[in-house]
């Protein structure tokens, strides 16, 4: 399985220890050299810290030239995993730019899968050709939330919707992956995001 997939890349503040042991189990799916984990970068803010591992995440897919990356928050778990990976299987032999797995989909092509409008960054695949394009587009809200503190406009699954309507992005609905209920250090609160059962 996931045998498309070069590399997977999970982010994890030290001090999470209960995610820690739970993605590890979830990623018990992949080759242990395939995986890496990236110690997520602690901020104040946590949605700015959030944006800053994202981006740190995909500097080094770049530097590492790999042909695709798989960038996973530490909260997601498999979710719907027969039809999500058959699913998964079609959508990489089109041309795609980024493919989320779990997400709040709120505008798509039930028939192609096509992503118009979709929110939650716990876990997408990115394609090595879009990795400067993304990269532009995190810098660019990382810098607007930093300035503005405004997560409705500036969070990087707000600020990518530019992205979504004109290049190749994909989504899996049913959700492949799914966000488990735990604390959240971005919102100080329990509970999985709202919307990403899809």
């Amino acid at each position: 399985m996931f045998e498309f997939i070069e590399k997977v890349v999970y982010i994890n503040l030290d001090h999470r220890v209960d995610r820690l042991q739970s993605i590890q189990e979830q990623l018990k799916v992949f080759p242990l050299e395939k995986v890496l984990r990236f110690a997520a970068i602690k901020d104040e803010n946590g949605a700015i810290g959030c944006s800053k591992s994202h981006v740190a995440v995909l500097e080094m897919a770049i530097r590492n030239k790999w042909k695709n990356v798989l960038i996973l928050e530490d909260d997601a778990v498999w979710n719907n995993m027969e039809q999500g990976y058959a699913l998964l299987e079609e959508l990489v032999k089109k041309p795609y730019d980024v493919i989320l797995l779990g997400s709040t989909c709120t505008d798509y092509d039930e028939g192609t899968y096509k992503l118009k409008r979709g929110f939650c960054t716990s876990s997408y695949l990115v394609s090595q050709q879009y990795y400067d394009v993304l990269l532009h587009n995190f810098k660019a809200g990382l810098s607007g939330l930093i300035e503005t503190k405004s997560q409705v406009q500036y969070a990087l699954d707000k600020y990518w919707n530019s992205l979504q309507r004109q290049d190749n992005w994909f989504c899996i609905v049913p959700c492949l992956m799914v966000q488990m209920e735990s604390w959240s250090d971005i919102s100080n609160l329990s509970g999985a995001i709202l919307g990403t059962q899809c």
